[in-house]
């Protein structure tokens, strides 16, 4: 950020963004939008994932300039940080993940990009369905966990079962849980499941049919 006689801003200084990009009121005529998601509802222990919007941030900005693309990446396109999905409850998981669908749906109707950062891994489905509505989408998915189970604790939403196998594609590192279903065993049928004869990612992530 710089102040208005062209000098780079401190980086401790002044209102906080994502990357230090502008704030935006409306993501009209930005390429790519900045979200935060402050919801937590889905954990199934640990809650405080709804801190980490504002933890990112707050996080100092050290500078622009990004040593491995050699350039100034905020540069290359019109971004900005339009500020967090508003929740109309902080007390029910499934208001939630209506008004992320919601947002995120206008956001796409506006040909706007996001980036988004949560929040607890259930905001992942909302986002999905919404981008996902009208055209083909995959999921490259990288975690401890594979996030694609089924119903848990009579919840069919929750951090551990944001998608389906269809097209599901991700590396767990860990799994507290021995099931077949859990564990590196996904990673390797959902590799299988999205890779034909020919070498090439195929398939589309049914995030909407949970």
């Amino acid at each position: 950020m710089q102040s208005p006689d062209g000098k780079r801003s401190l980086p401790y200084s002044g209102i906080p963004t994502f990357l230090g990009l502008p704030h935006a009121t409306a993501a009209a005529d930005l390429d790519i939008a900045v979200v935060g998601v402050p919801m937590d509802l889905g954990v199934s222990n640990r809650a405080g994932a709804r801190f980490g919007p504002r933890a990112v941030r707050t996080i100092e900005r050290i500078g622009p300039y990004h040593p491995t693309m050699r350039g100034v990446p905020k540069s290359r396109a019109r971004a900005a940080d339009i500020g967090d999905v508003p929740f109309r409850s902080r007390y029910s998981l499934e208001q939630s993940l209506e008004d992320i669908e919601r947002y995120y749906a206008a956001l796409k109707a506006q040909g706007v990009r996001t980036l988004s950062v949560g929040g607890d891994h259930s905001i992942t489905y909302p986002i999905l369905k919404a981008l996902g509505k009208d055209a083909p989408l995959g999921l490259v998915h990288i975690d401890a966990h594979c996030d694609t189970m089924g119903a848990y604790d009579g919840s069919k939403f929750h951090h551990g079962g944001h998608s389906d196998w269809q097209c599901w594609m991700g590396c767990s590192i860990r799994s507290a849980r021995s099931r077949l279903d859990t564990g590196f065993l996904e990673y390797v049928l959902g590799v299988l499941a999205c890779l034909r004869h020919d070498g090439h990612l195929h398939g589309r992530l049914h995030a909407h049919g949970r």
